[in-house]
Formats: C-alpha cells, sequence, structure tokens
C-alpha cells in the first residue's frame, strides 16, 4: 500500500499518512478524485492478481469502492477478476 500511497502523491493529492487497509487506500483514491480539477480521470490499476493477496481484502475494497452509490455524469465498465462485468462512476 506504500506504492499506492506514493502513486496518489505523484498525482497532487497529499496522502501522508500510512494507509493500513485497502478500504482505506479507495476512500483517499475517491477524495483524490473528488478533489481532482480534471474533467476527466483515468484510474489504472495494474497487477492486481499481485496484489491480492489471501487475507487482502484488496477485491472486496475495490468492489465496494467501483459499487459505492453516488450521482456521475458518466457511467464507465470494468471488468473485475470475477469476470463480471461492473458499472463505475468516475
Amino acid at each position: 500500500m506504500d506504492k499506492f500511497a506514493e502513486s496518489l502523491r505523484e498525482a497532487g493529492y497529499a496522502c501522508e499518512e500510512r494507509l493500513g487497509s485497502w478500504d482505506e487506500a479507495f476512500r483517499k483514491l475517491k477524495e483524490a478524485i473528488a478533489h481532482s480539477q480534471e474533467e476527466k480521470k483515468i484510474i489504472f490499476i495494474d497487477e492486481l492478481s499481485w496484489m491480492d493477496t489471501k487475507e487482502s481484502g484488496l477485491i472486496s475494497a475495490l468492489e465496494s469502492f467501483w459499487n459505492a452509490s453516488h450521482s456521475c455524469d458518466g457511467v464507465r465498465h470494468m471488468d473485475v477478476p470475477s469476470g463480471k462485468k461492473k458499472s463505475a462512476c468516475i
């Protein structure tokens, strides 16, 4: 998760504290998206299978992040490892 926090900082979001869980990491990502002045945002997460260790909680945290209920202008789709297509506000 240190690399995740580093990526948030590189994208211009102040993330100084150490992230303790994937849920927390995705909350920070949501905040970074909300504070971004860019009209369009692209989120690229590589190496999911490598990051999803047995006890990590990554996939459930990612699913919660993408399924979060809030209004948005655009709906995009992504494939999650289960092979099911998910809608996401971005």
